[in-house]
């Protein structure tokens, strides 16, 4: 049972090193937290990916290696990772782990990996999750990451709601320049949604109930009741 436990966490450490080039590391500040070896203030699999990194010779700038050496043994190895992973795992029930993509003008949409989005990558990036399609190209975005959010920490989900019949934009971060539009092309609706305002738009007294959206260069595909 002990070896199985291990092997599977060895699973674990390989898959998260395999997301590993697309994770950006964040400027280091200086912080005494073991584990916390980008010292952003928490332990994510961005740690994980760093120390795994580390090992393979592969150090990031950020690296603070005195946050590595979880059983103080005065080296850095493969022990230490599963220490850290199972600081992870143990954290389940209060994190809300969220893969996170990171626009070009600094904001960002986090989408909740427990509600299963399909993430592919073939000359743009495709997330689809419920009722909505989210396609960037890759000139539109600056990083991906994964990581792991407080459940009680509010996530920043996509910047609209769709109940159906009406479409409300929510400009949280920066004005929202918003272009709806059938999927045949034809432009239905243009407006700016200034920083800290909302707008909705009506679209049940529309034919179809497919629509294209573009906000601020990212494409969504929405379907309506």
């Amino acid at each position: 049972m002990k070896m199985k436990k291990i092997l599977a966490k060895i699973c674990i450490i390989a898959t998260m090193a395999s997301w590993a080039p697309f994770l950006a590391m964040s400027s280091a500040a200086q912080s005494s937290m073991k584990g916390d070896v980008n010292g952003d203030g928490t332990i994510t699999i961005t740690d994980v990916a760093m120390m795994v990194n580390h090992i393979l010779n592969s150090t990031e700038m950020d690296f603070i290696a005195a946050n590595a050496d979880l059983n103080g043994d005065g080296d850095i190895n493969i022990t230490d990772v599963i220490i850290v992973v199972d600081i992870i795992l143990n954290n389940q029930g209060t994190i809300d782990p969220c893969l996170v993509v990171w626009h070009k003008d600094g904001s960002k949409i986090m989408f909740r990996l427990a509600e299963d989005p399909k993430f592919t990558y073939l000359g743009e990036i495709v997330i689809v999750q419920a009722s909505t399609t989210v396609e960037y190209e890759f000139q539109a975005i600056r990083k991906v990451t994964i990581d792991l959010a407080a459940r009680s920490s509010a996530i920043l989900g996509l910047p609209f709601t769709n109940n159906g019949k009406a479409v409300t934009f929510m400009a949280a971060d920066n004005d929202l320049s918003v272009k709806v539009y059938t999927t045949d092309g034809n432009l239905l609706k243009e407006l700016v949604v200034r920083k800290g305002e909302t707008a909705t738009l009506t679209l049940d007294s529309h034919a179809t109930n497919d629509y294209k959206m573009d906000v601020n260069g990212v494409t969504y595909k929405i379907k309506t009741k």
